[in-house]
């Protein structure tokens, strides 16, 4: 009988976690697009990142009630789509994994899908940003044949 009372209780102790578990994966309705992350974007531009940093509890002490870590990256940009996007621009994103953050390589060039307005944007793994090389130079080209 105490056996029982004691695997019930497990149970039920362990639903919560696993509730709160599944609530912080990162998920995306699957825009496949270019046309449609374009409408959806605030800027987009082509742009290789020069600088990135980390910006959180982890490194700068607690966190404030409502804060969330994340990193920002510094973009030199070589072609504006949408916006008045002037070098640099600093584009904000998660840390990766549950919450949505995109993994930026400093080097790299990436066609970027940006949200926000003015030195607020924000990037994730849900708004189509990726590499120039090879996928993102066939967005341009259907997003420019469309602009015409």
């Amino acid at each position: 009988m105490f056996t029982g009372k004691l695997i019930l209780g497990c149970i039920i102790l362990s639903v919560p976690v696993a509730v709160a578990t599944h609530a912080s994966a990162c998920s995306c309705i699957a825009i496949t697009d270019p046309l449609q992350h374009y409408e959806n974007a605030n800027m987009v531009f082509v742009g290789t990142v020069v600088r990135g940093n980390s910006h959180g509890a982890s490194l700068e002490g607690p966190m404030k009630p409502g804060a969330f870590p994340f990193r920002t990256f510094e973009f030199t940009v070589s072609n504006v789509l949408k916006g008045a996007a002037r070098s640099p621009v600093t584009i904000k994103t998660g840390l990766g994994g549950g919450d949505c953050g995109y993994n930026f390589t400093v080097g790299t060039e990436y066609l970027v899908y940006a949200h926000g307005s003015g030195t607020d944007l924000n990037v994730s793994i849900c708004g189509g940003t990726k590499e120039f090389e090879p996928n993102g130079r066939e967005d341009v080209r259907i997003i420019e044949s469309k602009r015409k």
